[in-house]
């Protein structure tokens, strides 16, 4: 197991164990010592990570753009955002691709004040977002995804990222009632997948037989995936922009069976609407793990719709 999916998981003491022995072995693997410093970066140690991609850089002066992402991390965190934007700056002109630098320049700019730069980069990210199925930028979207899962991120570098967005003028998102603490009390990352305490976990035969039954489907993911293709009647209320406990309301009473559905076993965003869910009061939650990728797999019927719900 990678020591990166360990500290997803968790585990980061074990995780930085584990590339300190590498390290040990292999004392100029530059990579190694890049993985070192995300683990730093997300367990609130951003001035190790610092030096960590500093050696890096030293012993590989072609270093990849991955690089320069994970040194602006390091700096932003460490609240020198001047510095940390002229390295996200540098990580954009060599991958221009990659939706999440704009994330991080959204919240950089945010916090310097240069509030029309922020809103450039949110309007790209969200260009982006509408070609990969995803839903516009908001601030709790940071909450379980930045550069991959944050579920164990450190807490006050997650709200040095939201306080970054919310600075930028980026709107809060739908179902913000909640506090993510609680959230995070009901869900567990093993194995790199999700559990959530108090929902049913189900495969594709049991989704099917609700269903069957007459379940209600909520599919959150972003408006575009749901119309290319979804499971029919679902609903389609986007995890970051459209769950709402008004919205959920609508679509079921409280006693209701409910199935939240994503991307697939890998995703977060179906496990924190169970969460939402059952915080919210929902006595029947029900978390189809393996997502429309699992129900189409399964050879299941599939909906699409030229105007999703949202």
């Amino acid at each position: 197991m990678s020591a990166e999916l360990l500290a997803r998981q968790g585990n980061s003491e074990q995780a930085l164990a584990q590339i300190d022995r590498a390290l040990m072995l292999s004392p100029n693997e530059a990579n190694t010592h890049i993985s070192r410093a995300r683990i730093l970066n997300a367990t609130g140690r951003a001035e190790e990570a610092e030096r960590a991609v500093r050696v890096a850089m030293r012993l590989n002066p072609h270093y990849e753009a991955d690089y320069l992402t994970v040194l602006g991390q390091a700096l932003l965190h460490q609240e020198r955002y001047e510095e940390a934007a002229e390295f996200i700056e540098r990580a954009v002109n060599r991958q221009p691709d990659n939706d999440q630098h704009y994330v991080t320049l959204a919240i950089i700019y945010g916090h310097l004040g240069r509030i029309e730069d922020a809103r450039t980069a949110v309007s790209k990210y969200n260009a982006m977002a509408v070609k990969g199925n995803w839903a516009p930028l908001t601030v709790q979207e940071v909450g379980y995804w930045w550069y991959g899962n944050i579920f164990d991120y450190d807490e006050v570098y997650r709200e040095r990222l939201w306080a970054g967005l919310r600075k930028a003028g980026v709107p809060e998102g739908a179902g913000t009632d909640i506090q993510y603490a609680d959230l995070k009390r009901l869900i567990r990352n093993t194995d790199g997948e999700y559990k959530v305490e108090g929902a049913t976990k189900i495969d594709a035969a049991e989704a099917k037989s609700l269903h069957s039954q007459g379940a209600v489907f909520i599919d959150v993911r972003g408006a575009n995936g749901f119309s290319a293709g979804h499971i029919p009647s679902a609903a389609n209320l986007d995890m970051s922009s459209g769950l709402s406990k008004e919205k959920l309301l609508q679509l079921s009473d409280k006693d209701g069976a409910i199935i939240f559905y994503c991307y697939g076993k890998y995703c977060p965003r179906s496990t924190y609407a169970c969460a939402k869910a059952l915080l919210w009061g929902f006595s029947r939650v029900y978390y189809f793990a393996g997502g429309f990728p699992a129900w189409k797999d399964a050879g299941y019927p599939v909906e699409t719709s030229a105007t999703p719900s949202n």
